[in-house]
């Protein structure tokens, strides 16, 4: 068997030549004059994916302190966009800005209140900095949202079990573990 790259690593590499690409062509002038306004107002959509895929390629690949700019660069041009603003958030609860991530879990909900890897993210990291009782109706809104999570029901239990409620984290723990044998 011959072993291949990582997706993640391949988009990587693409996007970095794409950049390159586009950059030598505007320095050398091969983008015609008449063609520059439409093309620049093509590039700035072009940009803000261009910008997340790169954040998303450097993020997988572990890279996130330079996954940071990007996903900040398509959040700045797409302020609507919740996974935008999301995607910025576990960046930044990587390389210690969790203020910042919080921040930005607040934009994408803002944005759309069912979104349900933000409201798991941010009860998770609510329930890590000691805030278990403001942690719950974020889990309780990702477990509505994705009844079949286990991640959802493990870190409700965990929360739970922070408030000390054994009985609520006993039952929650019994429905991951349930969750986790069907899935297997």
């Amino acid at each position: 068997m011959i072993p291949t790259k990582p997706k993640s690593y391949v988009r990587l590499a693409t996007l970095e030549k794409t950049q390159v690409k586009v950059a030598r062509a505007k320095s050398e002038g091969l983008i015609p004059k008449t063609e520059l306004r439409s093309r620049t107002l093509c590039t700035t959509e072009f940009s803000k994916l261009a910008q997340y895929e790169l954040g998303l390629a450097l993020f997988e690949t572990g890279k996130w302190k330079d996954a940071a700019p990007h996903f900040e660069k398509a959040a700045a041009r797409s302020p609507l966009w919740a996974d935008a603003h999301f995607s910025l958030a576990p960046v930044y609860a990587r390389i210690n800005r969790v203020p910042e991530a919080m921040g930005e879990l607040d934009k994408t909900l803002g944005l759309n209140p069912s979104h349900y890897r933000a409201n798991l993210l941010c009860g998770r990291l609510l329930s890590l900095l000691n805030k278990p009782a403001e942690a719950l109706p974020n889990l309780q809104k990702a477990a509505t949202v994705e009844p079949n999570s286990i991640e959802a029901h493990q870190f409700f239990a965990d929360t739970y079990a922070q408030l000390g409620r054994t009985a609520k984290e006993s039952k929650e723990r019994n429905r991951a573990e349930m969750l986790r044998g069907i899935a297997q």
